[in-house]
């Protein structure tokens, strides 16, 4: 018999600090135990195994950040490695071949997540993508004209969004210029664009870099649209 532990969001510990110093992460720096931590910092998860009568129990921890206090996390692998080595290898036949799968992900480096995946996870659960940032994936896509960021911002604003989430700008399938707009969570897992203009942030899926790239979007006659700017094309910024 497998058991496989999965909680359906993780909380507590680091994930309530990271809940909590979500503004200052996705905004520059947060601090935690003397170490700072961006969107792009990278915590590590760990897998163990036990084996008790007939069941075996897969498990995974917490996720960890690297820290003076924990020794940066340099014996972290072995420990749980060890555990499974002890408690987890000898129930057939399910505990040899997870426990060998376990040992070979921890003595591997684990599993890595940035800060700002966690924090999607935290948010949306599991089917959250496994990597996530706003700064990996940044490209000079397209502009807003003044009259599209009030709007932008007016529609957040009485729709009760918080500051700091992302805008999707996704173009319609019935006209050339005109483009569909949502609050998301402004993160790439990789196949988005994030740009920004006038303090907003973008996203713009990659599959429309074509039809967005070098456009200004305007919102006029309760419709948003975009349209191409001379001068303005796409740049990767770094």
């Amino acid at each position: 018999m497998f058991f496989w532990r999965h909680d359906e969001k993780p909380s507590g510990g680091i994930y309530d600090w990271l809940l909590a110093n979500k503004k200052d992460i996705l905004a520059g720096t947060a601090e935690y135990m003397g170490t700072p931590v961006t969107e792009t910092t990278e915590f590590y998860q760990y897998k163990y195994v036990i084996s008790f009568g007939a069941a075996t129990l897969s498990c995974a921890t917490q996720h960890y950040l690297p820290t003076a206090a924990n020794g940066y996390l340099r014996f972290a692998p072995w420990k749980y490695a060890l555990i499974t080595l002890l408690l987890g290898w000898w129930c057939f036949p399910w505990g040899p071949p997870f426990a060998i799968y376990a040992l070979m992900f921890n003595l591997g480096g684990g599993r890595k997540r940035t800060a700002a995946s966690l924090l999607q996870l935290i948010e949306w659960g599991w089917d959250a993508p496994h990597d996530a940032s706003a700064t990996a994936h940044k490209k000079k896509i397209l502009e807003l004209s003044t009259r599209a960021a009030e709007e932008i911002r007016s529609r957040m604003e009485n729709g009760g969004f918080s500051e700091g989430l992302g805008v999707r700008i996704t173009p319609t399938k019935w006209a050339d210029s005109e483009v569909e707009i949502a609050v998301d969570y402004p993160v790439s897992d990789g196949r988005d664009w994030v740009d920004e203009s006038d303090g907003l942030l973008l996203l713009i899926d990659k599959q429309h870099e074509s039809r967005l790239s070098g456009c200004r979007l305007d919102f006029a006659d309760g419709e948003f649209s975009a349209t191409m700017t001379p001068g303005l094309t796409a740049k990767t910024t770094n």
